[in-house]
Order: C-alpha cells, then sequence, then structure tokens
C-alpha cells in the first residue's frame, strides 16, 4: 500500500511541476507581493559629484557600450539626450564646443544571482523518506529511488517558484566641468611583472626555480580644459522569474533619470 502511495506522488511531481509552479506563483501574490512586484534601485559607487552651475549650458555626450553584451545603446544615448535637452541644455557636437561633457560607458548588463536549493539536498533528503517507509527489505531499494527521484521533483519546483533573479545595469560615468585657464593633472602609469625560471644541476641532477620582478612607472603632469569627476552607478531590477526584457525599461528610466540629474 505505501508503494502504491509512494508511486502515486512520484507520478503525481513529474506531471505536475507547471502545474504546482503556477498554482505557487499565483498564491505568492497574495501572501508576499514584493517578491512579485518589479522593485529596484540606482547604487553610486562614491558620492554623487558636486558640479558647478553655469550659465554656459552646452553639454557634449558621449555614451558606448564596452560590456559586450547584446544592451540596446542607441535606447539609451536617445533617453538621456532627451532629458538633457527638456532641462534645459544644448546638446554639441564637439567637446570644444561644450562646458560639459557626459561620458557613459556601459559596463554590464544581465542577471547576478538567484535564489536556488541544493538538488543534491532535495534528491538525498527523498531517498532517505523512501528508503524508511519500507518495512520489507526487499523493496527499500526501489523506494529508495522512488524517494530520491520524489525528492529531485519536490527541489526543482521549490527552485522554479523561488527563483528571484536580479537584474544589473552598470554603467561608468565621467563628468567633465570647463575650468578656465585649465586644470594640472597628474597621471601615473605602472606595473609590476614577475618571471619565472627553471634551472637545473648538470653534476647533481637537482633543479629550481628562479623570480625575477621587473617593473615600469611612470608620472606624466598635464593640463586639461576639464574638471573630471569618476564614478560608477549600477541600476538594479529585481522580482521572482525577472528575465533582462522585463527589467530593461525599468533600468533604462532607473540609469537616465541618474545620469541627467548629475548636472547642476
Amino acid at each position: 500500500m505505501i508503494r502504491k502511495y509512494l508511486s502515486l506522488l512520484v507520478i503525481l511531481g513529474l506531471t505536475g511541476c507547471t502545474t504546482l509552479d503556477s498554482v505557487y506563483q499565483g498564491t505568492v501574490g497574495l501572501t508576499d507581493p514584493d517578491s512579485v512586484k518589479l522593485r529596484g534601485d540606482v547604487e553610486w559607487l562614491n558620492p554623487q559629484p558636486n558640479v558647478r552651475f553655469s550659465d554656459d549650458m552646452t553639454v557634449y555626450l558621449r555614451v558606448r557600450n564596452s560590456s559586450g553584451s547584446e544592451f540596446p545603446i542607441s535606447r539609451l544615448r536617445s533617453q538621456v539626450a532627451d532629458e538633457i535637452a527638456a532641462a534645459g541644455y544644448q546638446l554639441v557636437r564637439q567637446p570644444g564646443q561644450a562646458h560639459y561633457v557626459l561620458r557613459v560607458n556601459v559596463r554590464g548588463y544581465g542577471e547576478d544571482a538567484a535564489a536556488e536549493f541544493s538538488s543534491g539536498a532535495g534528491a538525498a533528503i527523498g531517498g532517505l523518506i523512501g528508503y524508511g517507509v519500507s518495512s520489507n527489505d526487499k523493496y527499500k531499494a526501489a523506494a529508495g529511488v522512488g524517494g530520491a527521484v520524489l525528492g529531485e521533483v519536490v527541489t526543482n519546483v521549490l527552485r522554479n517558484r523561488n527563483k528571484q533573479v536580479r537584474i544589473e545595469l552598470v554603467t561608468d560615468l565621467t563628468v567633465g566641468e570647463r575650468i578656465e585657464g585649465g586644470v594640472q593633472t597628474t597621471r601615473t602609469t605602472g606595473g609590476n611583472r614577475q618571471l619565472r625560471s627553471r634551472r637545473g644541476d648538470n653534476q647533481t641532477g637537482n633543479t629550481g626555480s628562479a623570480r625575477t620582478r621587473s617593473g615600469e612607472r611612470q608620472v606624466v603632469e598635464i593640463t586639461e580644459d576639464f574638471l573630471n569627476h569618476e564614478n560608477r552607478l549600477v541600476a538594479s531590477a529585481e522580482r521572482m522569474k525577472l528575465t533582462p526584457e522585463e527589467a530593461l525599461d525599468f533600468l533604462l528610466a532607473k540609469m537616465v533619470g541618474a545620469i541627467s540629474g548629475v548636472l547642476p
């Protein structure tokens, strides 16, 4: 009798994953509304720059994508440009014509993390349950296998129904403001390189290794027209089973508002 119930549970688990998952997602909106609600924010890596106001409200805007992702960079560029123009700024074609310079570089776009249960743990627990419910040694092995399958099914349902997905849009932002007379900037480049060589003793046959370090460091002082403020912004969106396509409009709105709002 126990074997029959166990077999029935396994069959129901194998055929009813989608149904169980759908029921869960329908009821979780009542018990935990935040899990099915799209939420997120924008975080600044450093404090927001304090850019000084000027009567010259000309802006040069450059937006690019170095992340390698298929992010729609044209949408970000056009929306930022529209917001800047709506605030009363004039977009120009060359940095030399501008009082402010905005450089935006998309560094990443996609899923950051998802909460999942370990499938191995579920299968192991199911196996122990299946093994324990049979009092006949002849059927313990089969019950254990059935229990493991059921445990895996339950784990898959839990994984799918509890999958909270976080999608992130990461950008590097440089805001330049023109300074009369220019700005003295010190730039340092450098790096260390370690070389490792293998050596041997022809008489004893012993071998060893030698390490050599070499480095090069350059410092240069230059005069620039702009005082630059550099920062990194992370716009995030989170929801159950969220996809990048579903999060795109939300992330764009957050990022566009943060970038355009940096101007005084």
